[in-house]
Parts: structure tokens; sequence; C-alpha cells
């Protein structure tokens, strides 16, 4: 029976697999398909019935920052009040 898994629609993914009883994990660019993952992670000396699971890695998103003066104006306005 061939392992199949669902593959996550984000840009990565982590894999984590387990080689002589130790469990890893590794970071790569979404595959395809299970076939583009099998391929992937036999590059990488993995087969595929050592993978356990795919988790999905969300892009991080833009931190929003003030200004950096925005401090000392509502400083000088709550003065002038």
């Amino acid at each position: 029976m061939k392992t199949t898994f669902d593959i996550p629609q984000t840009p990565t993914v982590k894999v984590h697999y387990r080689r002589d009883g130790v469990l890893y994990s590794t970071v790569i660019v979404t595959p395809n398909s299970n076939q583009d993952l099998q391929m992937v992670m036999l590059g990488r000396y993995v087969g595929i019935s050592q993978v356990e699971r795919l988790e999905a890695i969300q892009p991080r998103q833009p931190l929003h920052r003030n200004h950096p003066a925005i401090h000392r104006i509502s400083q000088y306005v709550a003065a002038a009040s």
C-alpha cells in the first residue's frame, strides 16, 4: 500500500520523518503531488515510508509599525492641550 498525504496549499511545508528511531523535520517548498514529495525526500535519502506527517507553514505577515516619531508627536499634542 502506497502512503499518500494531504498536501497543504501553503508556499512551504514542514516534513516530519523518522530515521533510525529518531524524529527529524525539514522545511521544503510545497510539492505539487505525493510523487513530487517522494522525489524531494529521496533526494534527502528519506523514503516515503519514513515520512510521518506534513505540517503547513503559513507565510509571515508584515508587521504593523508606526512612524518612529509618532510617540514624540503625541507628546507635543498632549503638552499643547
